[in-house]
This record gives structure tokens, sequence and C-alpha cells, in this order.
């Protein structure tokens, strides 16, 4: 169970479990970009705002949301939504490079948070082996 937080709340919603409800602002390890749009933002410093309104799915796979994962959670599935449209990468290098900062941004934040050595390794561990095909852009890049 989650413990009560006031940047974020549980929806019932068919593809995500919550919803920001005050502006989550996170550190990244992705530099040099300025991308705004509706629900997310990242900076060129490597700050990602996530406004209220947006919505995630928290960690996925064989997971149990809690308080040391859900900002990683929400954190990673910004990044990665920003790859899929398109907007941090331009070519398969720049994929790779990219989503391997955003995974390791999400290793970050999960450490930040007090999540033990163990578990967050293998939630990192987990995401480079099985979340590239949730990163994937919808475009011209060839990954």
């Amino acid at each position: 169970m989650l413990v009560p937080n006031v940047h974020y709340e549980e929806i019932a919603h068919i593809q995500y479990k919550y919803r920001v409800v005050k502006p989550i602002m996170s550190d990244t390890r992705v530099y040099g970009k300025n991308i705004d749009c509706s629900y997310l933002c990242l900076r060129p410093d490597g700050i990602l705002i996530l406004r209220t309104g947006y919505a995630c799915d928290g960690c996925s796979g064989p997971t149990m949301d809690d308080s040391s994962n859900i900002h990683a959670g929400f954190l990673h599935d910004g990044l990665y939504q920003l790859l899929r449209l398109g907007k941090l990468a331009i070519t398969k290098k720049d994929f790779d490079q990219i989503r391997k900062m955003a995974d390791l941004s999400f290793l970050d934040q999960l450490k930040l948070d007090g999540m033990g050595w163990i578990r967050r390794n293998y939630y990192y561990y987990a995401v480079r082996m099985f979340g590239k095909k949730h990163a994937i852009p919808r475009g011209d890049i060839n990954v």
C-alpha cells in the first residue's frame, strides 16, 4: 500500500493507476533538451517536471508500488513517454544513450527514496532487459 502523498492520487482508469495532483520535479541524467508538452516538461538542466493531471501506471512487472518506488515510476514513465513521442532521440544511437540515462535516472531516484540495494538493482536490470519496447518511438527511428 502506498504512503499518502500530496503529489499524486490513485485513480480508477483502464490504463493508468496514478495521477499527479501537485507538480513533481525530478533530477534526471538527460541533459541539454528543452521539451515542453502539455503534462510534462524536460529542462536543459535535466529537471523533469510532471504537471498536474499527468497519469502513469507506476512500476510495471511483478512489483509492489510503495513510497520507495512511486516517484521513480513517475519519472521513468515520463522519460519513456518523451522517447515514445520522438521528442528525445533522432538516431538509434541517441535512443540507446538516452534510454540508458532514463534507466539510470530511475535507479538514482529509487536510491534517493530509500529502496534497498538488491531490490533497486533488480528493478534497474528489469527495465534494462524488458523496457525497450515501451520506449520505442512512434516515427522514423529504426531501433
